[in-house]
């Protein structure tokens, strides 16, 4: 891996009769140390190629440096065998989805579960947030798998833990209905 004071030793030996003054010194070094100093190696020997000058020019290197970017990552994204989804999830159907599974799994029984959570897997999970679909996974889990001591009933400690999850869920749901009565 390369590092920027050695790029600038480069520009030395590529551009030999290139003096520049501090506040050159300054602008190539805010505008090229925090970049990939790989690429911008790679920038400066393209643009020692392409451009006929004793001297280098900041805009010429920014610019080999942004179409070397942006073809490595076009590069990169063709090998990725598993894209990325972009995937917009609005506050308002995070909330009501929220509201609406968290109402279906505190009025099923536990035979209903299975098709619960295929819903919600299935056509629920891409609309809704990571954060709200795992507290309602806790939620329909700790509805369905009941500890031994169970059998006759939910103890109150579980009791307490379901109405936790579902007091989550609805001030979550409330604190989003809030934010769009204020932007409204």
């Amino acid at each position: 891996m390369r590092t920027f004071a050695q790029n600038l030793a480069v520009v030395g030996e590529l551009w030999p009769m290139a003096e520049f003054t501090g506040e050159e010194k300054k602008l190539w070094n805010d505008d090229l140390s925090g970049l990939d100093q790989d690429t911008l190696y790679e920038s400066l020997r393209s643009v020692k190629r392409l451009r006929e000058s004793l001297y280098p020019q900041l805009p010429w290197v920014l610019a080999s440096y942004r179409e070397l970017s942006a073809s490595r990552r076009a590069r990169s994204k063709s090998l990725d065998p598993h894209p990325k989804l972009a995937l917009e999830i609005s506050d308002e159907e995070d909330a009501m989805l929220a509201g609406e599974l968290t109402a279906m799994i505190e009025a099923s029984s536990p035979s209903d579960f299975a098709a619960i959570e295929e819903v919600m897997l299935g056509e629920k999970l891409p609309r809704m947030r990571a954060t709200t679909a795992s507290r309602l996974l806790r939620l329909l889990s700790a509805r369905r798998d009941p500890s031994p001591s169970q059998c006759d009933g939910p103890s109150p400690e579980d009791i307490q833990q379901r109405e936790e999850a579902a007091a989550l869920l609805r001030n979550h749901a409330d604190r989003i209905r809030e934010k769009q009565e204020a932007s409204t």
